[in-house]
Parts: C-alpha cells; structure tokens; sequence
C-alpha cells in the first residue's frame, strides 16, 4: 500500500522500491530457464505478475523476415496471434522501429499518434517496451489492464520498471539462444565423431 502524505512523485518512487525485490526474484527465475520457448513463456507471465496486467504478448523479431511474430500471448484473439507484424506498423512495429517504449490510454483511436489504427474496445491501459540487446531490438513485451479490471491505467512509474526489466529479458533470450546454438554444435560435433569412429573401424578391418 502507499503511504499517505507524500507527492505523487514520492508515491511513485516508493513504489518501484518496493517492487525491486520482486523483479530481482523474478529475473533470477527468468535465468534459469535456457529454452527460448521456455523463456518467452516465462517472461509474459513475470511480467504480467510484476506489472499487474490482465493480458500481454510476447512478440519476437524474425531475422529473416524482418518482420514481429507473437511467441506468447494471454487474452488475445487468434487472429491478432496469427498476424505478423512488419517493423514499423502498428503499435508493436512502431516501437521496435523506434526503439522506445510507449504507454496507451483507452482506445487507439483517442491516441493522436496511432488514431488511425483499428484497435480493441476491452483494454483500459496498455504498454508496449522493446527488448534491446545493446542497440537491437529482438522483441517486444505487450502488457494490457483491462476495462473489466480493478487496476488504473499504467503511469510512468509502471514504464520505467517494464524498461528495466525488459532489459533482462533480453538477456535471458540471448542466453537462451547462446545455448541453443551450443548445443546443436556439440550435437554435430558428436554426430562427426561418431562417424570418424565408424570409418577409423572399417579401414582397420
């Protein structure tokens, strides 16, 4: 609870004070994980409890394509699920292009900067951050309050705790991937040697 007495800034600042061991437990649960389907899947639902949001997806940037993928997603329709997202459209595209985060009220079409989106009725507050590794973007967090909610609309104090920890989960996924690309290494490196083995057997038969 917030303590009574104190600006709204003060307010504000003691509110991402008390969340700080939350997000340090959550990122460490968030390392844990090496799988990247595993860490997508970890890090909507983290991010949801340390955010308090109603629904969110997890979008990545496909390398070829160039284009947003939804990886994981909670209280969203399959056609939204279905869709790609060029770097550059939308809400999800226009963040990753720009590289910053951005918070929403109501429907897209009371935001001057995407008014001429359609957009869903049902959302009270939403919030859209990049996940950046140095200067790169590899995907976004999506995160909504719904209208049938009891939360108020996200505020700043909500953005700059989404940025901080967006910034981990970028660090999770690049592990993640780091492993993976490990992994199959090790696998073809094995796969060689076992057929250098058969080949060593049959010459000295």
């Amino acid at each position: 609870m917030v303590r009574t007495g104190m600006t709204e800034d003060s307010k504000k600042q003691f509110v991402e004070t008390e969340k700080m061991p939350l997000l340090l437990e959550l990122t460490r649960k968030l390392y844990l994980s090496l799988n990247i389907d595993d860490v997508v899947k970890h890090v909507l639902h983290l991010a949801m409890q340390l955010l308090d949001a109603e629904g969110g997806s997890v979008m990545l940037v496909d390398r070829k394509s160039k284009k947003l993928t939804i990886s994981k997603a909670i209280n969203l329709d399959d056609e939204f699920i279905s869709q790609p997202t060029k770097i550059g459209e939308r809400v999800s595209g226009w963040v990753a292009e720009q590289k910053i985060p951005v918070i929403l009220h109501g429907k897209l079409e009371d935001n001057e900067q995407f008014s001429a989106l359609e957009g869903r009725n049902d959302v009270r507050s939403s919030m859209s951050v990049p996940m950046k590794i140095n200067d790169t973007v590899v995907g976004v967090i999506n995160l909504n309050r719904m209208m049938t909610g009891e939360m108020p609309e996200f505020n700043q104090s909500d953005l700059r705790i989404a940025v901080t920890f967006a910034r981990y989960c970028a660090a999770a996924l690049q592990n993640a991937r780091l492993c993976e690309t490990l992994m199959v290494r090790n696998k073809t490196l094995n796969e060689q040697s076992r057929g250098q083995s058969i080949w060593l057997a049959e010459v000295c038969h």
